[in-house]
């Protein structure tokens, strides 16, 4: 299950949220000393959004994390196209490619109700790029990067 995590939330797991999302982080980011300061404050003032994706275990009487997402809204401004982009994203353990699926559906329906056209991904990552492959999305665009 994909669980959107309110501002206590995020405050109270803060140190592992944000060692996920600091090994996680897109190509196009810059490092700097506050940056993980500016990705806490736009937590908390939902700018960018934290998901868990997690399952319970009724045995262990425990809910186990499989990964963490973040996303946030984007806009092209020329066209006024929103989209949901999905800003990071880290697996803790092996996911059920089941719980990826559920996952995505969860982001899908926030985006439809956030009046999005469509989720964007950045990944190098050939396991995220089949998982999104067999949900019927395009990985066909490279991202294109030169360093200035």
């Amino acid at each position: 299950m994909l669980v959107k995590l309110v501002a206590k939330d995020i405050s109270k797991w803060w140190s592992g949220i944000s060692e996920g999302i600091s090994r996680s982080l897109p190509p196009f980011t810059k490092y700097t000393k506050d940056r993980m300061s500016s990705i806490l404050k736009c937590l908390m003032e939902d700018t960018l959004h934290c998901w868990v994706l997690t399952q319970y275990d009724s045995v262990k009487n425990t809910t186990i994390m499989y990964a963490i997402v973040t996303t946030e809204f984007t806009v092209d401004t020329v066209t006024i196209t929103k989209n949901l982009t999905i800003f990071s994203l880290y697996a803790l353990q092996p996911v059920p490619e089941q719980m990826w699926k559920d996952g995505f559906d969860t982001l899908a329906k926030f985006a439809k109700a956030n009046h999005c056209n469509q989720i964007l991904a950045f990944s190098d990552i050939p396991q995220v790029i089949n998982i999104v492959n067999k949900l019927g999305g395009d990985t066909s665009t490279t991202l294109i990067k030169m360093e200035i």
